[in-house]
This record gives structure tokens, C-alpha cells and sequence, in this order.
């Protein structure tokens, strides 16, 4: 059960930093390129929260 909890956190939590400006890109059909443009901070913190080492 501890396993599936620690890959919901580590796995899903940092999606949840994407999810706004995912559904807002969607809504405005700007297009992937102005996507990675207009939400840099975001997929930056979305990666290093990904790839962060274990404590």
C-alpha cells in the first residue's frame, strides 16, 4: 500500500501543477508551441518535481 501512495505523490502530484494550464490551452486552442512558451515556470517545476532524488 506504501508503494502506491509514494507513486501517486511522486507520479501524479506533479501533474497536478500542468492541469490548469493544460484545460486552458485546450479552451483557447493556442497551440502546443505557445503552450511550452506561455507556461515555462510551470513545466520547469513540473520536472524537477519529477525527477527530484529521494530523500
Amino acid at each position: 500500500m506504501r508503494i502506491i501512495i509514494a507513486i501517486i505523490f511522486c507520479l501524479i502530484l506533479p501533474f497536478g501543477v500542468l492541469i490548469k494550464p493544460i484545460v486552458e490551452n485546450i479552451k483557447d486552442q493556442k497551440g502546443i508551441k505557445n503552450f511550452f512558451k506561455d507556461n515555462k515556470i510551470e513545466i520547469i517545476l513540473f520536472f524537477t518535481l519529477i525527477i527530484r532524488k529521494p530523500s
